[in-house]
């Protein structure tokens, strides 16, 4: 990487892939962690030689904590309904088998404008909404605001 892109790589929603093949928060949720672990992170990077990152985390004078097995309850099967907006194809598919395997029925959007429309046309059926904050015609953000208006209607 070069020195301007090695300055900025920390930064959240920054990314060198092209618009839909990243977010560009894996570093920045990497240095978050790091940082509240009072670690630091350094970076080494040379145009066509590769990139080197060093994760440092201080020491503990705490010995490891001994796991206890902790008695596990089955989980609540779902039966309420879930919207789910996501614009990437396989997370969105991920999410639809792992909700219809716990009960729940799922309804699918495929950007922030169809997530309105489907909420418009199923707001009384619709227990929950899980949605993408970087989608195409609409984001996230966007998106609630226009569902929760509509809502008042």
């Amino acid at each position: 990487m070069d020195e301007d892109t090695c300055d900025k790589i920390f930064e959240p929603f920054f990314t060198t892939k092209p618009v839909g093949n990243g977010t560009g928060l894996g570093l920045s949720i990497v240095y978050g962690i790091v940082k509240q672990h009072n670690g630091y992170v350094t970076v080494e990077s040379k145009k066509g030689c590769g990139t080197t990152f060093r994760v440092y985390l201080p020491l503990t004078g705490q010995a490891p904590h001994e796991k206890v097995e902790k008695p596990t309850l089955p989980a609540k099967m779902g039966g309420e309904t879930v919207l789910v907006a996501e614009d990437n194809s396989e997370v969105k598919a991920l999410l639809e088998d792992v909700l219809q395997g716990y009960g729940y029925s799922v309804v699918t959007a495929l950007d922030g404008q169809d997530c309105v429309e489907s909420f418009r046309k199923k707001r009384d059926d619709i227990d929950l909404v899980i949605m993408d904050v970087m989608m195409p015609r609409k984001n996230g953000k966007e998106a609630y605001a226009r569902s929760k208006s509509s809502n008042r209607a």
